[in-house]
C-alpha cells in the first residue's frame, strides 16, 4: 500500500498532508507515530463514565492530531463528538457520534497497520 492509497482508504486528504509535510517519508514518519493511539479507547471510557471534561479534552486532542495529519474522516468524527461535549453534559444523544469515532478510529488503525507492513 502506498501512502496515497492509505489516504484513499481512510477518506483522508493526501494532497493536504503532502502540502503540509512535503514528502512521503515525512508523512510516513508521523503516521507511524499514530499507530496504537489510545485516544478512541479513552474517549469511550470517558463517555461511559460521563466524564464530559475528560471526553472533551481527549476528542479535542484527537481532532487536532487527525486534522494535522489530514486524517479527515477521523478528524470529523472527533470534532463532532468534541463539540457535543464542549460545554459539559451533552444536549444531544452522543452514542451515534461515539460509534462513528470508534468506526473511524478502527478503520484508521487497521489501515495504518497495513501501511506499516508495506513500508
Amino acid at each position: 500500500m502506498t501512502i496515497a492509497e492509505f489516504y484513499v482508504q481512510i477518506e483522508g486528504d493526501y494532497q493536504d498532508a503532502l502540502g503540509r509535510l512535503m514528502t512521503d517519508q515525512r508523512i510516513a514518519k508521523y503516521l507511524m507515530k499514530f499507530i496504537g493511539n489510545k485516544d478512541v479507547e479513552t474517549a469511550t471510557l470517558n463517555a461511559a463514565n460521563q466524564d464530559w471534561e475528560a471526553l472533551f479534552r481527549v476528542t479535542h486532542n484527537l481532532k487536532g492530531v487527525a486534522l494535522n495529519l489530514s486524517l479527515t474522516a477521523l478528524g470529523r468524527a472527533a470534532s463532532a463528538l468534541c463539540e457535543a461535549v464542549r460545554h459539559g453534559a451533552p444536549t444531544v444523544d452522543i452514542e451515534p457520534l461515539l460509534q462513528e469515532l470508534i468506526l473511524q478510529g478502527d478503520r484508521t488503525q487497521t489501515a495504518l497497520q497495513q501501511l506499516q507492513a508495506s513500508l
